[in-house]
């Protein structure tokens, strides 16, 4: 398996074309295979509201040129009930939630790491 290929039944959620509750349930079943509980006759139904949301903005050119937080935000601001969005928020948190890769970062430790090892040798000698 690839990295992160296991990530892949999220792409739906960049929302760059309407979502389908097929590309939806996948996800669902992930999430309850990694022990978080999603009500999917719930999320069935926000689904649909999310359709309809994508559907008014797809044609916006600012919101299709938004990063996926981005329009998650826009959509979670819409509806004032928290029934509303509950489930599909329980898929944003876990997908938002992973932690990007930082090769930098991991340069710089490993570099530190290396000189520290070089200078531990020469002490030795």
């Amino acid at each position: 398996m690839k990295p992160l290929e296991e990530f892949n039944c999220f792409k739906w959620m960049s929302l760059s074309e309407t979502p389908s509750w097929d590309t939806v349930e996948i996800c669902v079943e992930y999430l309850v295979g990694k022990g978080i509980h999603a009500d999917d006759a719930k999320c069935s139904d926000q689904v649909c509201n999310l359709k309809s949301f994508v559907e008014g903005c797809i044609s916006d050119d600012e919101f299709t040129a938004l990063q996926a937080h981005k329009k998650w935000c826009r959509y979670f601001q819409q509806p004032k009930n928290l029934e509303c969005h509950s489930e599909l928020l329980k898929i944003a948190q876990f997908f938002f939630a992973v932690a990007p890769h930082n090769a930098n970062v991991e340069r710089i430790f490993f570099t530190d790491a290396e000189s520290v090892d070089k200078r531990k040798k020469q002490d030795d000698c």
